[in-house]
């Protein structure tokens, strides 16, 4: 059986009437969300926010990778839905990419944004 697929709307809904708070999404899906589900447990647990750790697959437009959680990353920004607060919940989406970890060592990278 299939999964239920939602449009954007309805996806950024399903996540804001979710129990969670944070939602950080990966490329990877093998070593990824393993290591950054590390970041965001010593983060997340510290501050007593809960989080689930979502890989490209699980994002919309389905395809996977790093483009489709740009194009995804994209349309949240412009469309002002990255941290919400709906019916007195706060949510924030967190976008992780491999080029990120560049940040710390070269601060002058540009991501593709």
């Amino acid at each position: 059986m299939s999964r239920l697929k939602h449009t954007l709307k309805g996806f950024i809904r399903s996540l804001q009437i979710s129990r969670i708070n944070i939602f950080a999404f990966v490329e990877g899906r093998d070593l990824d969300p393993y290591f950054y589900g590390g970041i965001c447990k010593q983060v997340c647990d510290s501050a007593g926010n809960t989080y689930s750790i979502r890989t490209s697959k699980e994002a919309p437009y389905n395809a996977g990778g790093k483009k489709s959680l740009i194009k995804f990353y994209r349309y949240l920004r412009r469309s002002k839905n990255l941290d919400t607060i709906f019916k007195g919940k706060r949510t924030v989406l967190v976008f992780f990419w491999i080029k990120m970890l560049m940040i710390f060592r070269k601060p002058n990278v540009d991501l593709p944004m």
